[in-house]
């Protein structure tokens, strides 16, 4: 009888494949949560803890009669005229820390003449130094525009409780150009707009004096 030989194939391994295509599909899926998150809601820094060298304090300053409104008000409205041209935005984005700083420091002068320093006004000004800071020291470059919107937006809320007939225009006019901020896009890209709501800021700061003893 003839003996008959069954040749046995051999076969690769397959589970190798089979690891490779689980890896890229985690892989893949991974990616696609993190896409699908929403975005983080950002809380305000606490104001007070300021770093050394940071002007802060303005609203409590505004409460003694030794500052002078139109001094102050000039002293914002100088910084825009004088660093608008090549404002060097760096990392740090001290520009722009500044400005909120200088701003807030003339919303409080005015918010004394025109009215109290009730606590909403307080929460407000605390709010602009505490952002004013963080965007100094915040390492994170995509939060620093978030934060800008979101001083822009209190710097806003500010000149609206204190706004008088005539002042509309104006204060309407900051309110557009900061909402012309996209907080989800790098500040760095968005220059002239910041820029645009410094002016804006100074000439509506500029009109609300007029009318303000020094």
């Amino acid at each position: 009888m003839a003996e008959i030989n069954v040749e046995k194939k051999n076969k690769n391994p397959i589970w190798p494949w089979i690891l490779g295509i689980l890896i890229i599909g985690g892989v893949v899926w991974w990616v696609l949560a993190e896409d699908e998150k929403p975005l983080t809601a950002y809380d305000a820094p606490e104001a007070g803890q300021f770093e050394e060298g940071v002007a802060s304090g303005g609203y409590a300053a505004a409460e003694t009669e030794e500052v002078n409104t139109a001094a102050v008000v000039r002293d914002y409205v100088e910084f825009v005229e004088e660093r608008f041209e090549g404002a060097d935005f760096n990392l740090n984005h001290s520009y722009t820390s500044e400005g909120i700083l200088k701003l807030q420091n003339a919303l409080a002068v005015l918010a004394r003449e025109k009215t109290d320093l009730g606590t909403e006004i307080r929460d407000e000004m605390e709010a602009l130094e505490a952002y004013a800071q963080e965007i100094q020291t915040n390492p994170d470059e995509l939060r620093h525009a978030e934060l800008m919107q979101l001083a822009f937006v209190r710097a806003v809320n500010i000149m609206q409780r204190i706004q008088e007939e005539g002042d509309a225009v104006y204060v309407n006019k900051v309110m557009e150009e900061a909402d012309d901020i996209n907080g989800e896009v790098p500040a760095l890209e968005q220059k002239p707009a910041i820029k645009e709501f410094f002016v804006a800021a100074s000439e509506a700061v500029e009109r609300m004096s007029e009318d303000v003893g020094s």
